[in-house]
Formats: C-alpha cells, structure tokens, sequence
C-alpha cells in the first residue's frame, strides 16, 4: 500500500508541475496578448483622433480660409475640391487601418483557437467600406459641383461657399463622425468574446491546478498515516515479543509439581 501511494503521490506531483507549466506558458501568451492588444488601442485612438472635431474643425478652417482667399472661381473650385481630396485620403487611412487590425485579431484568434482549443469563434465585424464609399460618392459630386454652370458663374463666392457647405461638406463631416463611432465601437468589443474565453480557460487551469494539488496533498496524508500504523505494528510486535521472553522466563523458573521422597524409619 506504501509503495502505491508514493506511486500515486509521484503520478500527482508530475500532473501538478505539468499543469504549472502550462498555467506559466499560458501567462506569458496572455501578456504578449495584452501587449498587442495595447499596441493596436495606441493606433486606433491615435487614427480616432485624427477624426476628433477638433482635428476636422482645423482642416475646415484651413480650407475655408484658402476658399476665402481665392481670387478666381478655378481658385475657389480647386479648394472645394482639395477639400475632399483631404477627406478621401484620411478616409482610406483608416479603411487601411481597420483592415490591418481585423488581420491582427483574426489571427489572434486562431492562435489561441489552435494552441488550447478554444471553441472556434469571429469577431465582430467591422464594416468601413461603406462609408468610404460614401466619402468617395461626395468627392464625385464636389467635382460635379464644381463643373455645375450656376456655381461657376451665376452666383456670388459667398452663396457658393454657403450652397458647398450645407450640401457636402455636412455630409462629409457626418460621414466621420459615423466612421468615428463605428471603429470606437468596434475596438473596444472586437476582442472581448476572446477575453471571456481567456479568463474561462485560465479558471479552467487554476482549478485543475488546485485539484491537483489537493489529491498530492491526499496522497502525503494517507502515506503518513500508513507509516504511522507501520509503527505502531512495529511496537506492539516488539511488545508481544518481550511478553513472550518474560512469560519464557517464568515458565522456566517455575519449581516442579512433583514433591520429593522422604525415607520412613524401621
């Protein structure tokens, strides 16, 4: 029974250290998974300012004074048509952007998927296109605006400038504003039913870790307690061999029943 035990204790102390030693690789992919999941927020708020009202609030300021300041209608119309030139560009940053990071998750994904088993799951989508297509639609109608006859002779600069904004240029910035609180959305969700997996899985290990750990600990206590009865067998053997030798000893030194004859007078 004593050399089960310590088979038993070995066997558990061996599935324990194993089981340590996953728990230990699985904390070192989880920090390297914190680390790109801080690289990739770094970008998506640094892009997402770029959209901020104050970052636009600028590039409108910039174009209006060169729209202002234009002393020709070609002038005036390169402007508008800088304008969304500027919009387009930053636009297709953050479509670029967004399909960069959606890389990076899914394969985030199947990484863990591949290296513990994780029941294979997406991540949310992210659907940018569309309003870049948007964007791309309101650069084609500023250059039909531009080219439009009324706009390019029949009205004063003012008027034009006043027509470009509430036709377009409201639209451009709602446009942002949109694709703003669709990636703010979308970065702060993307990762989150993987995160809920992570921390199943390492409960999962934390458990099965203890587990471990309490039948070890069970092991021991039943290998002690077989000891201690082996020596207590051991002292009462030596018990029943003294009585023995005593009771020996006695029965030797115990006189004859037999008495002695005695010789009778004549």
């Amino acid at each position: 029974m004593s050399k089960l035990s310590g088979k038993n204790r070995d066997l558990a102390q061996k599935l324990v250290s194993k089981f340590e030693q996953d728990k230990t690789q699985y904390g070192r992919h989880m920090e390297s998974f914190k680390a790109s999941l801080s690289t990739v927020s770094k970008q998506g708020e640094a892009l997402l300012g770029t959209m901020d009202d104050e970052r636009l609030a600028e590039i409108l300021d910039k174009s209006s004074q060169a729209m202002e300041g234009s002393w020709t209608t070609a002038g005036l119309m390169r402007s508008m048509q800088g304008l969304f030139e500027t919009f387009s560009r930053q636009a297709e940053k953050v479509l670029s952007f967004s399909a960069e990071t959606r890389g990076f998750v899914d394969n985030v994904y199947a990484q863990f998927h591949k290296q513990y088993g994780f029941k294979k799951i997406s991540a949310p989508e992210l659907n940018l296109e569309r309003h870049i297509l948007r964007m791309h639609t309101l650069q084609q109608r500023t250059e039909t605006f531009c080219k439009n006859p009324v706009n390019v002779l029949g009205r004063e600069k003012r008027f034009v400038i006043r027509r470009f904004h509430r036709e377009l240029v409201d639209q451009g910035l709602q446009l942002f504003r949109d694709v703003r609180s669709d990636l703010e959305g979308w970065l702060k969700g993307a990762l989150t039913p993987l995160s809920m997996q992570l921390r199943e899985h390492q409960r999962l290990l934390e458990h099965r870790v203890e587990s471990l750990r309490k039948i070890a600990g069970d092991v021991n206590a039943l290998q002690e307690r077989v000891r201690y009865l082996k020596k207590q067998q051991d002292q009462l053997a030596k018990q029943i061999l003294d009585l023995t030798k005593i009771h020996n000893t006695l029965s030797s030194d115990t006189p004859s029943s037999e008495a002695p004859s005695t010789a009778v007078a004549a």
